[in-house]
Protein backbone atom coordinates (compact mmCIF):
# COMPACT_ATOMS: atom_id res chain seq x y z
CA UNK A 1 0.00 0.00 0.00
CA UNK A 2 1.45 3.56 -0.51
CA UNK A 3 2.56 5.26 2.15
CA UNK A 4 0.25 7.86 3.44
CA UNK A 5 1.27 11.62 3.61
CA UNK A 6 0.83 13.06 7.04
CA UNK A 7 0.00 16.46 7.71
CA UNK A 8 2.75 18.46 9.91
CA UNK A 9 0.62 19.69 13.07
CA UNK A 10 -0.67 23.35 12.29
CA UNK A 11 1.43 26.49 13.18
CA UNK A 12 -0.61 29.17 14.30
CA UNK A 13 2.02 31.68 13.48
CA UNK A 14 2.43 30.29 10.06
CA UNK A 15 -1.27 29.78 9.37
CA UNK A 16 -1.14 33.28 9.63
CA UNK A 17 1.08 34.13 7.46
CA UNK A 18 0.03 32.49 4.90
CA UNK A 19 -3.80 33.60 5.21
CA UNK A 20 -2.08 37.29 4.62
CA UNK A 21 0.13 35.82 1.54
CA UNK A 22 -3.51 34.44 0.13
CA UNK A 23 -5.19 37.76 0.92
CA UNK A 24 -2.35 40.12 -0.72
CA UNK A 25 -1.88 37.64 -3.48
CA UNK A 26 -5.97 37.84 -4.35
CA UNK A 27 -6.31 41.50 -3.94
CA UNK A 28 -3.16 42.20 -6.25
CA UNK A 29 -4.72 40.09 -9.08
CA UNK A 30 -8.41 41.20 -8.64
CA UNK A 31 -7.99 45.14 -7.10
CA UNK A 32 -11.35 45.81 -8.89
CA UNK A 33 -12.77 43.01 -6.24
CA UNK A 34 -14.89 44.56 -3.34
CA UNK A 35 -15.56 42.32 -0.23
CA UNK A 36 -14.55 38.63 0.34
CA UNK A 37 -13.35 36.30 -1.88
CA UNK A 38 -14.75 32.66 -2.92
CA UNK A 39 -13.29 29.19 -0.71
CA UNK A 40 -12.60 28.33 -5.05
CA UNK A 41 -9.89 31.50 -5.52
CA UNK A 42 -8.71 30.98 -2.49
CA UNK A 43 -8.18 27.43 -3.48
CA UNK A 44 -6.56 27.83 -6.46
CA UNK A 45 -3.97 30.84 -5.30
CA UNK A 46 -3.53 28.58 -2.76
CA UNK A 47 -2.02 25.78 -5.62
CA UNK A 48 -0.33 28.25 -7.15
CA UNK A 49 1.69 30.00 -4.43
CA UNK A 50 2.77 26.51 -3.32
CA UNK A 51 3.64 25.62 -6.69
CA UNK A 52 5.81 29.17 -6.58
CA UNK A 53 7.40 28.35 -2.65
CA UNK A 54 8.58 24.81 -3.87
CA UNK A 55 10.01 26.24 -6.92
CA UNK A 56 12.03 29.14 -4.39
CA UNK A 57 13.12 26.88 -1.83
CA UNK A 58 16.92 26.45 -2.39
CA UNK A 59 18.15 22.51 -2.40
CA UNK A 60 19.38 21.36 0.27
CA UNK A 61 22.08 19.48 -1.81
CA UNK A 62 20.95 15.77 -3.01
CA UNK A 63 19.21 13.52 -0.51
CA UNK A 64 21.87 10.60 -0.31
CA UNK A 65 20.08 7.31 -1.12
CA UNK A 66 20.84 5.89 2.17
CA UNK A 67 19.47 2.52 3.14
CA UNK A 68 16.59 4.62 4.99
CA UNK A 69 15.62 6.54 1.81
CA UNK A 70 15.66 3.26 0.11
CA UNK A 71 13.53 1.86 2.42
CA UNK A 72 10.88 4.97 2.98
CA UNK A 73 10.80 4.30 -1.14
CA UNK A 74 10.17 0.78 -0.86
CA UNK A 75 7.02 1.28 1.10
CA UNK A 76 5.40 2.88 -2.02
CA UNK A 77 6.33 0.00 -4.37
CA UNK A 78 2.72 -1.38 -5.81
CA UNK A 79 1.61 -3.91 -8.95
CA UNK A 80 1.35 -1.58 -11.59
CA UNK A 81 -0.50 -3.52 -13.45
CA UNK A 82 -3.24 -3.98 -10.81
CA UNK A 83 -6.91 -2.64 -11.11
CA UNK A 84 -7.72 0.82 -10.15
CA UNK A 85 -3.84 1.86 -10.81
CA UNK A 86 -4.58 5.49 -12.23
CA UNK A 87 -1.69 6.64 -15.35
CA UNK A 88 -0.69 9.54 -17.35
CA UNK A 89 1.75 9.81 -20.26
CA UNK A 90 3.78 12.42 -19.63
CA UNK A 91 7.17 12.67 -22.02
CA UNK A 92 9.04 10.46 -24.31
CA UNK A 93 12.61 10.13 -23.64
CA UNK A 94 13.43 10.60 -27.64
CA UNK A 95 11.48 11.54 -29.80
CA UNK A 96 11.28 8.15 -32.24
CA UNK A 97 12.10 8.17 -35.99
CA UNK A 98 12.55 11.80 -36.13
CA UNK A 99 15.96 11.87 -37.75
CA UNK A 100 15.03 9.48 -39.93
CA UNK A 101 11.67 10.65 -41.48
CA UNK A 102 13.78 14.36 -42.15
CA UNK A 103 15.98 12.26 -44.09
CA UNK A 104 13.19 10.33 -46.14
CA UNK A 105 12.08 13.46 -46.79
CA UNK A 106 15.49 15.29 -48.27
CA UNK A 107 16.33 12.02 -50.22
CA UNK A 108 12.93 12.73 -51.84
CA UNK A 109 13.51 16.52 -51.99
CA UNK A 110 16.97 16.42 -52.99
CA UNK A 111 18.54 19.07 -55.43
CA UNK A 112 19.75 17.62 -58.35
CA UNK A 113 20.39 20.34 -60.87
CA UNK A 114 23.98 21.03 -61.89
CA UNK A 115 25.13 17.37 -60.25
CA UNK A 116 25.35 13.94 -61.78
CA UNK A 117 23.19 11.12 -60.52
CA UNK A 118 26.82 9.96 -58.95
CA UNK A 119 27.21 12.69 -57.18
CA UNK A 120 23.80 13.00 -55.61
CA UNK A 121 23.84 9.10 -54.92
CA UNK A 122 27.19 10.07 -52.97
CA UNK A 123 25.64 12.89 -50.98
CA UNK A 124 22.72 10.97 -50.00
CA UNK A 125 24.71 7.77 -49.20
CA UNK A 126 26.80 10.42 -47.15
CA UNK A 127 23.83 11.81 -45.23
CA UNK A 128 22.59 8.44 -44.36
CA UNK A 129 25.95 7.24 -43.36
CA UNK A 130 26.13 10.09 -40.92
CA UNK A 131 22.56 9.20 -39.58
CA UNK A 132 23.93 6.65 -36.05
CA UNK A 133 26.29 9.25 -34.67
CA UNK A 134 23.03 12.62 -35.10
CA UNK A 135 20.71 10.00 -33.49
CA UNK A 136 22.94 9.92 -30.50
CA UNK A 137 23.48 13.73 -30.73
CA UNK A 138 19.90 14.20 -31.21
CA UNK A 139 19.01 11.71 -27.96
CA UNK A 140 21.29 14.01 -25.93
CA UNK A 141 19.59 17.07 -26.44
CA UNK A 142 15.98 15.61 -27.04
CA UNK A 143 16.64 14.14 -23.41
CA UNK A 144 17.49 17.38 -21.33
CA UNK A 145 14.75 18.89 -22.72
CA UNK A 146 12.46 15.92 -20.91
CA UNK A 147 14.38 15.81 -18.02
CA UNK A 148 13.83 19.67 -17.68
CA UNK A 149 9.79 19.01 -18.23
CA UNK A 150 9.69 16.05 -15.75
CA UNK A 151 11.14 18.03 -13.25
CA UNK A 152 8.53 20.77 -13.51
CA UNK A 153 5.57 17.91 -13.35
CA UNK A 154 7.70 16.78 -9.91
CA UNK A 155 7.76 20.40 -8.66
CA UNK A 156 4.43 21.83 -9.71
CA UNK A 157 2.25 18.62 -9.92
CA UNK A 158 0.25 17.55 -12.84
CA UNK A 159 -1.79 20.66 -14.03
CA UNK A 160 -4.88 20.24 -15.72
CA UNK A 161 -5.41 22.05 -18.98
CA UNK A 162 -8.41 24.03 -21.32
CA UNK A 163 -8.88 21.69 -24.36
CA UNK A 164 -8.27 25.04 -26.38
CA UNK A 165 -5.17 25.95 -24.96
CA UNK A 166 -4.19 22.07 -25.29
CA UNK A 167 -5.05 22.21 -29.03
CA UNK A 168 -2.77 25.55 -29.31
CA UNK A 169 0.41 24.45 -26.88
CA UNK A 170 3.49 23.45 -28.41
CA UNK A 171 5.97 21.35 -27.10
CA UNK A 172 8.96 23.63 -26.41
CA UNK A 173 8.20 25.93 -23.34
CA UNK A 174 4.72 23.23 -22.67
CA UNK A 175 4.96 23.23 -19.09
CA UNK A 176 5.61 26.60 -18.24
CA UNK A 177 2.56 27.10 -20.59
CA UNK A 178 0.39 24.79 -18.87
CA UNK A 179 0.97 26.79 -15.69
CA UNK A 180 -0.32 29.69 -17.29
CA UNK A 181 -3.45 28.01 -18.80
CA UNK A 182 -4.17 26.15 -15.66
CA UNK A 183 -4.29 29.88 -13.22
CA UNK A 184 -5.97 31.72 -16.55
CA UNK A 185 -8.88 29.41 -17.14
CA UNK A 186 -9.22 28.43 -13.06
CA UNK A 187 -9.70 31.96 -12.56
CA UNK A 188 -12.89 33.81 -11.87
CA UNK A 189 -12.41 35.43 -14.77
CA UNK A 190 -11.09 32.74 -16.98
CA UNK A 191 -14.34 30.54 -15.65
CA UNK A 192 -13.57 27.39 -17.91
CA UNK A 193 -12.50 23.72 -16.84
CA UNK A 194 -9.16 22.45 -16.77
CA UNK A 195 -8.39 19.03 -17.31
CA UNK A 196 -6.10 15.95 -16.92
CA UNK A 197 -6.00 13.27 -19.55
CA UNK A 198 -5.66 9.58 -17.72
CA UNK A 199 -6.25 6.07 -17.62
CA UNK A 200 -7.11 3.42 -15.13
CA UNK A 201 -6.24 0.30 -15.14
CA UNK A 202 -9.16 -2.45 -15.44
CA UNK A 203 -10.94 0.16 -16.74
CA UNK A 204 -9.76 0.81 -20.36
CA UNK A 205 -10.88 -1.17 -23.75
CA UNK A 206 -7.97 -3.15 -25.12
CA UNK A 207 -7.28 -1.58 -28.99
CA UNK A 208 -5.05 -3.63 -31.09
CA UNK A 209 -1.59 -2.00 -31.52
CA UNK A 210 1.09 -2.84 -34.01
CA UNK A 211 4.37 -3.29 -31.59
CA UNK A 212 4.45 -4.37 -27.68
CA UNK A 213 6.57 -2.47 -25.07
CA UNK A 214 5.26 -4.70 -22.16
CA UNK A 215 3.39 -6.97 -20.15
CA UNK A 216 1.44 -4.83 -18.23
CA UNK A 217 -1.77 -2.85 -19.55
CA UNK A 218 0.03 0.53 -19.52
CA UNK A 219 2.18 -1.32 -21.73
CA UNK A 220 -0.69 -2.05 -24.31
CA UNK A 221 -2.55 1.21 -23.84
CA UNK A 222 -2.85 3.95 -26.81
CA UNK A 223 -0.57 6.54 -25.68
CA UNK A 224 2.09 4.59 -24.12
CA UNK A 225 4.46 4.53 -27.63
CA UNK A 226 8.19 3.47 -27.36
CA UNK A 227 10.51 5.65 -25.21
CA UNK A 228 7.54 6.69 -23.10
CA UNK A 229 7.33 7.67 -19.86
CA UNK A 230 4.55 7.45 -17.84
CA UNK A 231 3.23 8.72 -14.04
CA UNK A 232 1.62 6.98 -11.68
CA UNK A 233 -1.04 8.63 -9.23
CA UNK A 234 -3.61 8.32 -6.32
CA UNK A 235 -6.87 9.62 -7.33
CA UNK A 236 -9.21 8.39 -4.40
CA UNK A 237 -9.38 11.71 -3.13
CA UNK A 238 -11.45 12.65 -6.77
CA UNK A 239 -15.10 11.72 -7.14
CA UNK A 240 -15.96 10.02 -10.56
CA UNK A 241 -18.79 11.74 -12.15
CA UNK A 242 -21.45 9.19 -13.55
CA UNK A 243 -20.87 10.15 -17.51
CA UNK A 244 -23.77 9.78 -19.04
CA UNK A 245 -24.67 11.75 -22.24
CA UNK A 246 -22.94 14.38 -24.41
CA UNK A 247 -24.25 17.51 -22.53
CA UNK A 248 -22.44 15.61 -19.33
CA UNK A 249 -18.81 15.82 -21.15
CA UNK A 250 -16.77 18.18 -18.79
CA UNK A 251 -14.26 18.10 -21.34
CA UNK A 252 -16.70 20.04 -23.43
CA UNK A 253 -18.42 22.16 -20.87
CA UNK A 254 -17.46 25.34 -21.24
CA UNK A 255 -20.42 26.91 -19.46
CA UNK A 256 -19.27 26.96 -15.50
CA UNK A 257 -15.98 25.99 -13.27
CA UNK A 258 -16.26 22.05 -11.99
CA UNK A 259 -16.04 22.84 -8.45
CA UNK A 260 -13.96 20.29 -6.19
CA UNK A 261 -12.05 17.45 -7.80
CA UNK A 262 -13.88 15.15 -10.47
CA UNK A 263 -13.15 13.00 -12.79
CA UNK A 264 -15.63 11.35 -15.44
CA UNK A 265 -14.68 9.30 -18.77
CA UNK A 266 -14.05 10.65 -22.23
CA UNK A 267 -15.20 8.51 -24.61
CA UNK A 268 -17.23 9.40 -27.29
CA UNK A 269 -19.24 6.39 -28.69
CA UNK A 270 -20.12 5.85 -24.35
CA UNK A 271 -21.87 8.88 -24.77
CA UNK A 272 -23.33 8.28 -27.71
CA UNK A 273 -24.49 4.58 -26.54
CA UNK A 274 -26.17 5.87 -23.16
CA UNK A 275 -28.50 8.38 -25.26
CA UNK A 276 -29.30 5.18 -27.31
CA UNK A 277 -30.32 3.32 -24.22
CA UNK A 278 -31.71 6.09 -22.66
CA UNK A 279 -34.09 7.41 -25.98
CA UNK A 280 -35.19 3.85 -26.20
CA UNK A 281 -36.46 3.54 -22.57
CA UNK A 282 -37.71 6.91 -21.97
CA UNK A 283 -36.18 7.25 -19.21
CA UNK A 284 -32.86 8.34 -17.10
CA UNK A 285 -31.00 4.93 -16.95
CA UNK A 286 -29.76 3.22 -13.61
CA UNK A 287 -26.22 1.19 -12.48
CA UNK A 288 -28.36 -2.10 -13.60
CA UNK A 289 -29.21 -1.04 -16.99
CA UNK A 290 -25.63 -0.30 -18.01
CA UNK A 291 -23.76 -3.67 -16.63
CA UNK A 292 -22.23 -5.54 -19.41
CA UNK A 293 -23.51 -2.86 -22.22
CA UNK A 294 -21.12 -3.30 -25.62
CA UNK A 295 -20.09 -0.05 -26.96
CA UNK A 296 -19.63 0.06 -31.04
CA UNK A 297 -16.06 -0.86 -31.00
CA UNK A 298 -14.13 -1.44 -28.00
CA UNK A 299 -15.53 0.64 -24.98
CA UNK A 300 -18.17 -0.63 -22.65
CA UNK A 301 -19.80 -0.82 -19.71
CA UNK A 302 -18.25 -3.33 -17.22
CA UNK A 303 -20.22 -5.42 -14.44
CA UNK A 304 -21.00 -2.89 -12.52
CA UNK A 305 -22.22 -0.75 -15.04
CA UNK A 306 -19.53 1.66 -14.98
CA UNK A 307 -17.63 3.03 -17.90
CA UNK A 308 -15.09 0.84 -19.39
CA UNK A 309 -13.76 3.82 -22.12
CA UNK A 310 -10.88 2.82 -25.04
CA UNK A 311 -7.53 4.11 -23.88
CA UNK A 312 -7.34 6.54 -26.41
CA UNK A 313 -9.74 8.56 -24.77
CA UNK A 314 -9.89 7.48 -21.84
CA UNK A 315 -10.88 9.47 -18.75
CA UNK A 316 -10.48 13.09 -17.45
CA UNK A 317 -10.19 14.61 -14.46
CA UNK A 318 -10.28 18.22 -13.16
CA UNK A 319 -8.26 20.35 -11.73
CA UNK A 320 -4.58 18.63 -11.21
CA UNK A 321 -3.00 16.03 -9.05
CA UNK A 322 -0.66 17.48 -6.46
CA UNK A 323 2.92 16.12 -6.02
CA UNK A 324 1.73 14.22 -2.67
CA UNK A 325 -0.89 11.94 -4.65
CA UNK A 326 1.94 11.27 -7.34
CA UNK A 327 2.92 6.99 -6.43
CA UNK A 328 5.71 5.72 -9.02
CA UNK A 329 7.14 6.38 -12.89
CA UNK A 330 7.20 3.83 -15.71
CA UNK A 331 9.11 3.90 -18.43
CA UNK A 332 9.40 1.98 -21.62
CA UNK A 333 13.32 0.18 -21.58
CA UNK A 334 12.41 -2.86 -24.16
CA UNK A 335 12.47 0.06 -26.81
CA UNK A 336 15.20 1.64 -24.96
CA UNK A 337 17.87 -1.39 -25.15
CA UNK A 338 17.11 -2.15 -28.73
CA UNK A 339 19.06 1.32 -29.55
CA UNK A 340 22.58 1.25 -29.54
CA UNK A 341 23.05 4.96 -28.75
CA UNK A 342 21.04 4.82 -25.57
CA UNK A 343 22.19 3.18 -22.40
CA UNK A 344 19.04 2.71 -20.92
CA UNK A 345 20.48 1.77 -17.06
CA UNK A 346 21.88 5.38 -17.47
CA UNK A 347 18.46 7.03 -18.24
CA UNK A 348 17.10 5.45 -15.32
CA UNK A 349 19.65 6.45 -12.94
CA UNK A 350 18.97 10.21 -14.55
CA UNK A 351 15.24 9.98 -13.21
CA UNK A 352 16.46 8.56 -10.13
CA UNK A 353 19.35 11.37 -9.57
CA UNK A 354 16.39 13.53 -10.87
CA UNK A 355 14.02 12.22 -8.03
CA UNK A 356 16.62 13.00 -5.41
CA UNK A 357 17.20 16.35 -6.59
CA UNK A 358 14.07 17.50 -6.89
CA UNK A 359 12.54 16.33 -3.72
CA UNK A 360 15.34 17.20 -1.48
CA UNK A 361 13.81 19.48 0.46
CA UNK A 362 10.39 16.51 1.03
CA UNK A 363 11.82 12.92 1.00
CA UNK A 364 8.48 12.08 1.88
CA UNK A 365 7.62 12.77 -1.88
CA UNK A 366 10.18 10.11 -3.43
CA UNK A 367 8.97 7.17 -5.41
CA UNK A 368 9.80 4.39 -7.22
CA UNK A 369 10.91 3.81 -11.07
CA UNK A 370 9.06 0.74 -13.07
CA UNK A 371 9.75 -0.72 -16.29
CA UNK A 372 6.72 -1.05 -18.63
CA UNK A 373 6.61 -5.02 -18.00
CA UNK A 374 6.08 -3.95 -13.86
CA UNK A 375 9.91 -4.65 -12.87
CA UNK A 376 11.12 -2.16 -10.18
CA UNK A 377 14.11 -0.61 -11.32
CA UNK A 378 14.71 2.10 -8.97
CA UNK A 379 15.65 2.61 -5.88
CA UNK A 380 16.29 -0.94 -6.12
CA UNK A 381 15.42 -4.40 -8.47
CA UNK A 382 12.89 -6.70 -8.10
CA UNK A 383 10.90 -8.74 -10.70
CA UNK A 384 7.00 -7.61 -11.20
CA UNK A 385 6.12 -11.59 -9.91
CA UNK A 386 7.91 -10.83 -6.70
CA UNK A 387 6.51 -7.73 -6.19
CA UNK A 388 3.20 -9.31 -6.59
CA UNK A 389 3.55 -11.82 -4.33
CA UNK A 390 5.19 -10.03 -1.63
CA UNK A 391 2.18 -8.45 -2.08
CA UNK A 392 0.10 -10.67 -1.76
CA UNK A 393 1.92 -12.04 1.72
CA UNK A 394 1.32 -8.47 3.35
CA UNK A 395 -2.29 -8.87 2.36
CA UNK A 396 -3.20 -12.42 3.28
CA UNK A 397 -3.89 -13.51 6.76
CA UNK A 398 -1.54 -15.00 8.87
Amino acid sequence: MPEKFEQKPLNLGDALKEAEELRTSLGEKHPGQKGSFSGGQYDLEDELLDIKRREAVPHKGEIKLTPEVIEKIMTKVQDIDAKGTAYSNIAAIWKSNRLAKEAEQKTRDWPTKGKTRVQVEQEIWEMWNSLPEREKEAFEEDWRKELFNIRRILNRGLLGLNYEDDDRLDREGFIDKALTSYEKNRSPEGGKNVFVHFNITGRGGHEKKYFSIGKTEIASSHWISPNSIALLFDIESFDELPGEGKESSIYRNKDKIIEGKKYQHNDPQLFGLYEEMKKAQGRDLTREDLRNKKGYMVGSFNEEGRPVPTSEYGFVLTPSIKPTSFRGIVIDLISLREKDFIDADRVVDDLGNLLLRTYGHTPELLIPIYDTDGNLVWPKRKSHEQIVEELKNQTSPQ
